[in-house]
């Protein structure tokens, strides 16, 4: 509005294009232009400036959050994270680089990335796996990566590699994949599912995933959101959510991971309803390389009461 937002016809017209891009990120019809958006927009122009130079200045590093069996309590695997140390503007989180990246077309390059880093550090950690069964390392995939010809291969070449030491490589997807084009999804799916990838459902529960779509498509693994996991010991409708999600992976032969557990009774209360895999802040923090590998040689000291007895 003028005069309060500005006087000439360029600066309103700039701040209306504001006001109709976050109209659009927030899938709103309405929204009026105020000073905070004007942070807002000026914080994503720097962080893309900074973005646009991070890898080659070597301010991305990847971390790794390990993954247990619920019933053995043994570590199984890892999620891999990325993190972005700026020169310019210190830790920026995920949730804040992550739709930059996507907005700048930057994701397939991102995800090759975190590919070729999280197979070269895995030399690190490995050999001091030692619980019997594949080590499972997660990597996340965005909408924009997997419809992305070269990112795939990428994928389907770091698996080929990763196998060979009879390890497992997990995709863990979003149920956005399913809104863009859901043949094309299927398609996508089934031939990552084919040459052996496990497709993990990230953040279940909380978008429009139904019986019939999960039963279509190729899904190894149910990853309930960490809002249901957090209020399980309060809320009984989200612990009859939950319960009820894993009665539906039992029904299809999907086992569930939960992941944001921060409590011995939020494990034990998932573990009786027959959650296959925990993770989280119970079992331990996002660490480094060097730091999971100390963390699973040191696993039978270090692990939780609900653990001990497990074998």
């Amino acid at each position: 509005q003028s005069p309060q937002d500005g006087r000439d016809l360029d600066g309103l017209l700039r701040k209306a294009d504001m006001a109709m891009y976050e109209a659009k990120r927030l899938h709103c019809g309405v929204y009026v232009y105020a000073d905070p958006l004007e942070r807002r927009h000026e914080r994503i122009g720097r962080i893309e400036r900074a973005l646009a130079e991070a890898r080659e200045r070597g301010e991305l590093r990847l971390v790794y959050q390990p993954q247990v069996d619920a019933v053995r309590g043994e570590v199984v695997g890892a999620e891999v994270l990325l993190r972005w140390d700026s020169e310019t503007l210190g830790s920026v989180p995920p949730d804040e680089f992550i739709p930059v990246a996507e907005s700048m077309g930057l994701m397939p390059e991102l995800g090759g990335f975190v590919i070729e880093q999280a197979l070269a550090e895995s030399r690190i950690f490995i050999d001091r796996h030692r619980c019997g069964e594949p080590f499972r390392l997660a990597l996340n995939a965005s909408v924009s990566q997997l419809f992305d010809a070269g990112f795939v291969l990428k994928l389907l070449d770091a698996h080929r590699r990763w196998r060979a030491g009879d390890r497992e490589l997990v995709v863990e997807i979003t149920e956005s994949l399913f809104i863009e084009d859901i043949d094309q999804a299927r398609d996508l799916l089934t031939g990552l599912r084919e040459d052996g990838l496990v497709i993990s459902l990230d953040d279940f529960g909380t978008g429009y995933s139904s019986l019939s779509l999960l039963s279509k498509l190729p899904i190894g693994e149910l990853k309930i959101d960490r809002s249901f996991v957090q209020d399980i010991l309060d809320d009984e409708r989200d612990h009859q959510l939950i319960r009820s999600i894993i009665g539906l992976g039992a029904s299809l032969g999907i086992p569930v991971l939960a992941e944001g557990v921060e409590s011995a009774e939020q494990a034990r209360i998932l573990e009786a309803a027959g959650c296959a895999r925990f993770q989280g802040y119970f079992i331990a923090r996002p660490m480094a390389a060097a730091e999971l590998a100390d963390f699973l040689a040191r696993w039978a000291t270090l692990r939780p009461a609900p653990f001990r007895g497990a074998s």
